[in-house]
């Protein structure tokens, strides 16, 4: 079983969706980048989730914009590193 890692910053807010929802949205670039599959069970430090939507983008940040519900939450720092790349995937982990 794979292994999904979050940067520590995040942690938090993840701790909090998870509370929420179950569901827990992240961007991945670079060599994250199409490591994942729709259905695939992962596991992390939170728990097993289940990756339950995937979306691959190819229009950097303004296709991001569009398709990313946190996308308001995303710091200039943040927005900096995604801008380095073009390609990105959106995905959405339910808690299992």
């Amino acid at each position: 079983m794979k292994q999904i890692t979050f940067p520590e910053g995040e942690r938090e807010s993840i701790k909090r969706d998870i509370e929420r929802s179950g569901r827990v949205w992240s961007v991945r670039v670079s060599r994250e980048c199409g490591r994942y599959s729709q259905g695939e069970i992962l596991n992390s430090v939170f728990g097993k989730f289940v990756v339950e939507k995937l979306f691959r983008l190819n229009g950097g940040v303004e296709e991001l914009r569009r398709d990313y519900i946190h996308f308001s939450e995303l710091t200039e720092e943040m927005l900096a590193e995604l801008r380095q790349s073009s390609k990105m995937d959106v995905i959405c982990l339910r808690k299992t």
